[in-house]
């Protein structure tokens, strides 16, 4: 795999490191409504995953 590709793939995961944190203290200060499901330690799978996404790919 090419390093821009592996580096966009870590960045990625940061980005969505960033806002569950975010997320769960929000939750945690009861500033949300509902509840969270959280991917905290599972960050790879879903920006690997969507790096390899193409336009015609479809997800439910």
């Amino acid at each position: 795999m090419e390093k821009k590709k592996l580096l966009k793939i870590y960045h990625d995961m940061l980005v969505i490191r960033k806002f569950e944190e975010k997320a769960l203290k929000l939750f945690e200060a009861n500033k949300l409504r509902g509840s969270v499901h959280l991917t905290i330690g599972q960050e790879a799978v879903a920006a690997a995953v969507c790096s390899n996404l193409r336009d015609e790919d479809y997800i439910t």
